[in-house]
């Protein structure tokens, strides 16, 4: 089984939106873009680009895309083809992914759900009120 590794986060400079390898450097917060490959003499080969980013908007790629294609990322806001509303979480305990339902109060292993029924809307960083709503419905 192989999987991609990768991260999002928001740019500090601009609030943008980034993706690639994550790194943390003392107390900064980096995202960096394009291909990393061991080198020998680094002084002679191409760097990636580096983002620094706020380490509270950082989430991990969880290895599916939804529906449409979208890559789906730890704190996206799903949308199931039944209505149901939901955020992806990491949960520690259980080691996994899963989808914390607010439209039933359930969380659900994310490997349990049918992922060409679900659709990225939005994440919580940018559409909080989209769980806030169907939470109240």
């Amino acid at each position: 089984m192989s999987q991609e590794i990768k991260f999002r986060g928001k740019r500090i400079d601009n609030g943008e939106w980034v993706e690639g390898y994550y790194a943390k450097h003392g107390s900064r917060h980096w995202i960096y873009t394009g291909q990393i490959q061991y080198m020998y003499y680094p002084a002679c080969a191409d760097l990636p680009t580096k983002y620094e980013v706020d380490p509270s908007t950082v989430g991990q790629y969880i290895g599916v895309n939804d529906k449409n294609g979208k890559e789906i990322y730890e704190d996206d806001i799903v949308l199931s083809d039944d209505g149901k509303v939901g955020q992806v979480q990491w949960f520690e305990e259980h080691l996994a992914f899963m989808i914390w339902c607010v439209t039933d109060n359930k969380v659900y292993f994310a490997y349990e759900n049918d992922f060409s029924k679900i659709e990225v809307i939005g994440n919580v960083y940018e559409n909080a009120d989209l769980l806030k709503e169907a939470g109240n419905e």
